[in-house]
């Protein structure tokens, strides 16, 4: 996920970002969510139907551009 997120150029428009969204991850693109300011989507690991992530990470855009990932505890 960490690498993923990080191989993203910045200023990528979403809707590209979400067509390359690895297979193994989860992210919720029908709910975003408000991280920092900026619009976020959730993303989510699971394995075996468990969720595998302590932290909540989101993938975050500001005006449909990519910006980063960022962690919640």
């Amino acid at each position: 996920m960490i690498q993923w997120t990080e191989s993203i150029p910045k200023g990528t428009p979403m809707e590209e970002v979400a067509a390359h969204t690895p297979e193994f991850l989860e992210v919720d693109w029908a709910h975003p969510d408000t991280v920092d300011g900026l619009e976020a989507y959730r993303i989510q690991i699971q394995f075996d139907g468990q969720q595998i992530l302590r932290k909540r990470y989101f993938v975050v855009f500001e005006d449909g551009q990519y910006r980063g990932r960022r962690a919640i505890d």
